[in-house]
C-alpha cells in the first residue's frame, strides 16, 4: 500500500535506444512500486532498492535469463505532484516515454495509482491489474487486459488478440473493471469474460466473447465471425452487426430495455465514448434492436444485439 503521509511523486521513465529492439519483460513497473520511500532525496539513482516494509519486488526489467535494474535499460526522473485539494490519500503516477512496444506486462497486477505510456505498449499491458488507472496513447499489443479484476485500462489505438481475455490455460479471463479501445481489437477479445465491461470503437476480429461467462462487451465497429460463441452469459452489443452470427443462437426479435440505457449511460460517464458526438449514448440506446440468445449448447442464458436499422 502506498504510504498515505509520503510525498506524491510522479515519475517519468524514458527507455534507452538501444532497448527499444529487444523483448523486456517489465512486470515489475507499476506504480506502487515507486514510493518516495524507495529514492534517496536528489535526483533518482541507477538502480531502486524496495522499502524495508514493501513486499513489492525492486522495479526491473528483465532480459532472457538476466535481470536489469531500471537504471541500466530507462532514464528516470522525478517531480513532485501539485498539491490538490481533494482530502484522498496521494498516489504515485508513472509517465513511459519512448518506444516500448516491445516491452511486455507493464503494469501488470497493478492495483494503484496512474500509469501513462505515451505511445505503444508490447503485450499483456495492464493485465491481472486490480485498481488504478492505465492508460496506452498508442497501440497495445496481444492480452491487454488479460485476468484484470479491477481499475481502468484506456488504450487509445488498437489492441491485439486476446484484449480483456484469459491467459492460455487459465479458467477465466477479466472479472472486474472497465477496458476501453479507441480503435479496433484482435480475435477472442473477452473470451471466458466473468464480469466487467469493455468498449471496443473500432472492429472487432473473431470469436468475440468466446466461452463468455458474463460481463458487458459494445463494439461501435464491425464484428467478425462467431461472436459469443460459447457464451454462457453476458451481453455483447454489435453496432454495426457480424460477418456470422453463430447457429446456435436464436432469434427473439425486435427489442428495447431501460437496462441498455443505464448501460450506456454508465460507459458514457465513464468517457467510454470519447470522441462521439454529445449524447450519442442515449442516440445509441434508443436505436431498434433485434435481440438473440444463446449460446444454445450452453443453456442459451447470454444475449446477443443486433442494429434493428443504420446506425
Amino acid at each position: 500500500m502506498v504510504n498515505p503521509t509520503a510525498t506524491p511523486w510522479q515519475w517519468f521513465l524514458t527507455i534507452h535506444e538501444g532497448f527499444t529492439e529487444l523483448p523486456l519483460l517489465a512486470e515489475a513497473i507499476r506504480p506502487e512500486s515507486f514510493t518516495a520511500n524507495e529514492v534517496p532525496s536528489g535526483s533518482a539513482p541507477p538502480s531502486f532498492k524496495a522499502s524495508p516494509d514493501s513486499r513489492e519486488p525492486s522495479p526491473s526489467l528483465i532480459l532472457g535469463r538476466r535481470r536489469l535494474t531500471l537504471g541500466e535499460v530507462v532514464e528516470v526522473e522525478r517531480q513532485p505532484i501539485p498539491a490538490s485539494p481533494s482530502s484522498a490519500p496521494p498516489q504515485p503516477r508513472l509517465v513511459l516515454r519512448g518506444d516500448w512496444s516491445r516491452v511486455r506486462g507493464i503494469g501488470r497486477g497493478m492495483r494503484c495509482g496512474q500509469l501513462i505510456v505515451e505511445g505503444d505498449a508490447g503485450a499483456g499491458v495492464g493485465a491481472d491489474m486490480s485498481g488504478g488507472t492505465l492508460e496506452v496513447l498508442g497501440h497495445a499489443g496481444s492480452f491487454a487486459g488479460a485476468g484484470m479484476s479491477g481499475g481502468t485500462l484506456r488504450i487509445h489505438g488498437n489492441a491485439g488478440d486476446d484484449c480483456a481475455g484469459a491467459w492460455p490455460g487459465a479458467d477465466q479471463g477479466m472479472s472486474g473493471g472497465w477496458v476501453f479501445v479507441g480503435g479496433r481489437v484482435g480475435a477472442r477479445a473477452g473470451r471466458l469474460m466473468r464480469r466487467g465491461h469493455l468498449v471496443i470503437q473500432g472492429d472487432a476480429d473473431q470469436a468475440l466473447g468466446w466461452e463468455m461467462i458474463a460481463g458487458s462487451i459494445v463494439v461501435l465497429g464491425r464484428c467478425g465471425p462467431l461472436p459469443g460463441a460459447g457464451m454462457k452469459r453476458g451481453t455483447l452489443l454489435l453496432a454495426q452487426g457480424t460477418d456470422q452470427l453463430p447457429p446456435t443462437f436464436t432469434r427473439v426479435g425486435p427489442f428495447w430495455s431501460p437496462v441498455l440505457t443505464i448501460l450506456l449511460r454508465d460507459l458514457a460517464q465513464r468517457g467510454a465514448f470519447a470522441g462521439q458526438p454529445e449524447g450519442f449514448a442515449d442516440h445509441l440506446a434508443r436505436r431498434g434492436w433485434v435481440r438473440f440468445n444463446g449460446d444454445r449448447l450452453h443453456h442459451g442464458l447470454g444475449e446477443l444485439y443486433l442494429p434493428h436499422d443504420p446506425l
